[in-house]
């Protein structure tokens, strides 16, 4: 017996499948909750304390958390309203908070329901992943994704309101300022975005002097520089071939390739171009960040996810699809055993390995287009 497709409409539905992100959340952090177990929670809302009673946020305060606070001395005081909210209610708006904005980044971005809700469909595991461990990157993610709708859009303000908030989260959140080149009204998104960085960078002056504020911004780079992770390409190819090498060579190659379409004038014609230039984004931040985890990759299983649904179907595009479902968003979970994941997974840093493939095909993809059209320089345009 066969059921009618409409009984199965529902699951193209934009408000359902984002009370299923919403509900999925919280239903995964109520134990947490319910036994204190929000450390990660805790180093965001706890640290305005902190920052206004003149301590070192980055300092380590087991007292109140453990680990320590890596993001800036704004994100402290964007966070701010939560320390006064309980810890029995504020986790679940602020994981409700994080799985609306990426929703509305992708709906926003793909316009059409149904594609949109297949791209949230491919997303949702990674993003439950990500939120479970307490993180924000589906929250930076939604706010790339709305950026380059924004600028598509010329809502400046917006625009530029969301990369600068971006890049005060995680400095790589930042990559959205640069979809300002891609569309008319440079001039006024260049203002707004000056603005609001200034703005960010002294807002912390309401509380503490500056030179309190230029002792915090020294401790976060020292802390971001200690810090390392081990889910970037660089990673997975010294586990591969054995071999230890310097990340920047490498980054600074793939940032070539990567910004190299943004210099040819075919880029700025095609819409199809800007949005292979997004998802590119949306992988790269990813890929080539030594400070890439398994929480981070939402971020860019976002950018495949909108590059899968809006190109041409292809072989090519739906075995891309399976391997990254298979071993980039179930790699690091329940779904295989955990000695498989002990002892190939995660050794292997095979996560990283379908999201580099896809990163690729966007490439090629992208140098497809602009062959089509003819390479040409961008004569370089003063935007101010």
């Amino acid at each position: 017996m066969k059921f009618p497709k409409k009984y199965f409409s529902f699951i193209y539905k934009y408000n359902y499948l984002l009370s299923i992100y919403i509900l999925l959340t919280w239903i995964g952090i109520t134990g947490s909750v319910i036994n204190g177990k929000i450390n990660t929670y805790l180093i965001y809302t706890r640290v305005f304390d902190i920052f206004i009673k003149h301590g070192n946020i980055y300092d380590a305060h087991p007292d109140i958390f453990s680990d320590y606070y890596r993001y800036t001395p704004t994100f402290a005081i964007l966070l701010s309203p939560f320390s006064l909210i309980s810890d029995y209610i504020g986790p679940f708006l602020w994981t409700g908070l994080n799985a609306f904005i990426l929703c509305e980044g992708v709906r926003k971005l793909v316009k059409n329901e149904k594609n949109a809700c297949i791209a949230l469909w491919i997303i949702l595991v990674e993003f439950e992943t990500s939120i479970l461990g307490w993180q924000i990157n589906g929250l930076v993610a939604g706010l790339i994704l709305l950026s380059f709708a924004w600028a598509r859009e010329n809502k400046e303000m917006k625009f530029a309101l969301a990369g600068i908030c971006n890049f005060f989260i995680k400095i790589y959140g930042g990559v959205s300022l640069l979809f300002t080149l891609l569309y008319p009204g440079e001039r006024k998104r260049f203002i707004w975005i000056i603005s609001f960085f200034i703005l960010f960078l002294f807002l912390p002056l309401l509380f503490i002097s500056f030179p309190e504020l230029c002792n915090l911004y020294r401790s976060e780079f020292a802390s971001i520089i200690s810090y390392k992770t081990d889910l970037s390409i660089m990673e997975m190819f010294r586990a591969w071939f054995k071999i230890d090498f310097p990340n920047l060579p490498l980054q600074i190659i793939a940032s070539v390739i990567f910004i190299l379409p943004m210099l040819l004038d075919e880029t700025y014609k095609n819409e199809n171009i800007k949005i292979l230039f997004l998802c590119s984004s949306l992988i790269f931040i990813v890929l080539f960040n030594q400070l890439a985890e398994s929480q981070t990759y939402v971020i860019a299983v976002a950018g495949f996810a909108v590059y899968w649904v809006l190109s041409p179907k292809s072989k090519i595009n739906n075995v891309l699809l399976i391997l990254v479902f298979l071993f980039t968003i179930l790699s690091h979970t329940d779904f295989y055993p955990w000695n498989f994941r002990e002892n190939f997974i995660c050794p292997s840093r095979i996560k990283a390995f379908p999201m580099l493939l896809a990163w690729i095909k966007i490439q090629y993809d992208t140098w497809k287009m602009i062959k089509m059209g003819g390479f040409r320089i961008v004569k370089l345009r003063y935007v101010l």
